[in-house]
């Protein structure tokens, strides 16, 4: 990452000390056991947050994401993604949710109807997302890339696809098949089993991993 480009994004930092009920000074304490170290620690934290736009010097910066990281993944809830260093340097931007997946059929929503997952990474900037409505009642977001090339990375994983032809989009254990094609089978998230086949020896227009998931909270 370029020196000259990087800055603590103090916003993350102020709605993840709300969403855990603490305050910084607590952070460190949970963390830091020498009263001097903390005092020393709270205030290099606070110059490197409030630092003024602008500021070329850097120095401390990437250490500090990196401390928040692992300071608040200890305190996340465990169906949260982790934290990265990137996550408190980067700018969160805003994706598309483009469908919902039910056991593996995916419905895509009217253009109309598309709306923007917000607070999102910015590696993750060229990305959709899906709503998949869980087996157990649990719904998650997960984040994928539409367009790229089906590839090998796609053979025995969990993957978005979309035929070719009909461009019906397909959320599941993908499988190859003779001469380049693909069947794409459920997984039984209890048992860890593939179920049933949601789609036999068809050609993909595009596929791709899950690059994120996070816990899709209903508003």
């Amino acid at each position: 990452m370029n020196n000259q480009m990087v800055a603590i994004q103090k916003d993350k930092i102020e709605l993840l000390k709300q969403r855990y009920k603490i305050t910084m000074k607590d952070l460190i304490r949970k963390n830091v056991h020498n009263k001097k170290d903390i005092e020393n620690k709270n205030i290099q934290i606070n110059r490197l947050i409030n630092e003024k736009k602008g500021t070329i010097r850097n120095f401390g910066k990437l250490e500090l994401a990196e401390t928040l990281s692992h300071w608040f993944n200890k305190i996340k809830k465990a169906d949260e993604p982790r934290f990265t260093p990137t996550y408190f340097l980067q700018k969160p931007v805003e994706i598309p949710v483009i469908a919902t997946a039910l056991e593996g059929n995916m419905t895509a929503y009217p253009k109309s109807k598309i709306w923007m997952l917000k607070d999102v990474d910015e590696q993750f900037s060229d990305c959709h997302a899906f709503i998949d409505v869980g087996q157990n009642l649990t719904d998650f977001v997960r984040i994928f890339k539409k367009g790229l090339k089906p590839s090998t990375t796609l053979h025995y994983n969990m993957c978005v696809v979309q035929e070719k032809g009909t461009k019906k989009m397909y959320w599941g254990y993908v499988i190859p098949s003779q001469a380049g094609r693909f069947s794409i089978t459920d997984m039984n998230v209890v048992t860890g089993k593939r179920d049933t086949f949601i789609a036999k020896d068809i050609d993909l227009e595009w596929g791709s991993k899950i690059y994120q998931i996070r816990l899709y909270k209903k508003s």
